[in-house]
């Protein structure tokens, strides 16, 4: 039997990374799936590669919705390395090093090297999700989720939800629909975008292509392709 987990995704940062390098961590416009499937393991605490486990979770169907209006994107400036002492044993660990592990004289800073970071946010941004899956993996997701092993985020560590993110598991995919709807009105927003994955075929020139299905997670990631379509849904009479 199928079960479908409802997820609200509210705060007032969230980050899904995509296309990222150490300089600029770019944010997704919606929850990538590696982020919610991360989400769920790090609140069931399925720690390392996890391999089996992804392979079943990447064929359970999920559909993310997007509320409210697209607010614009926030760019936090980091410069990581620098004002440490050199002379703490403790703080030199934190000076960034070069590929030959040395401190390098870095121009401005002569405590070592340092590199500068902007890291993408989305502001005051709600989603909800919809997974279908199997009685059992709901069940234990949603056990999972309401006493998490270890904490849950919206992306990065520093995106803290404001809202349960559990919002009930449903035997049919309507209920699930109707719970997020009234929840999205009683917070006075609305459900009006939908990205949902679609096979090659209905890929048109408007589907992106993210590589976004996690195959293996711990030190040595791997992840795979996916199409998904953005729908603008038609506002509730």
């Amino acid at each position: 039997m199928e079960k479908f987990l409802a997820l609200w995704l509210e705060g007032p940062l969230q980050a899904w990374g995509y296309d990222s390098r150490f300089d600029t961590r770019r944010t997704l416009d919606f929850p990538t799936r590696s982020g919610l499937t991360g989400l769920l393991l790090a609140a069931s605490g399925d720690s390392g590669p996890q391999e089996e486990l992804l392979a079943q979770l990447a064929s359970f169907p999920l559909t993310v919705y997007g509320c409210g209006e697209v607010t614009p994107v926030l760019t936090d400036f980091h410069m990581v390395g620098n004002g440490y002492d050199s002379s703490s044993d403790w703080e030199k660990l934190m000076i960034l090093r070069n590929r030959n592990h040395k401190i390098p004289n870095a121009q401005g800073n002569t405590q070592g090297g340092y590199r500068v970071s902007r890291r993408h946010y989305l502001v005051d941004r709600c989603f909800a999700a919809i997974w279908r899956m199997p009685e059992s993996f709901a069940d234990k997701f949603a056990a999972a989720l309401q006493a998490p092993v270890y904490d849950i985020f919206l992306g990065r560590k520093c995106c803290v939800p404001s809202e349960l993110v559990f919002q009930g598991c449903f035997d049919d995919e309507a209920g699930a629909l109707a719970h997020l709807c009234e929840l999205a009105q009683a917070k006075g927003r609305t459900l009006c975008r939908r990205y949902r994955e679609v096979p090659d075929s209905e890929a048109d020139e408007e589907t992106l292509l993210l590589a976004d299905v996690p195959v293996r997670f711990g030190l040595h990631k791997l992840f795979r392709e996916r199409n998904v379509k953005k729908e603008e849904l038609e506002p509730e009479s």
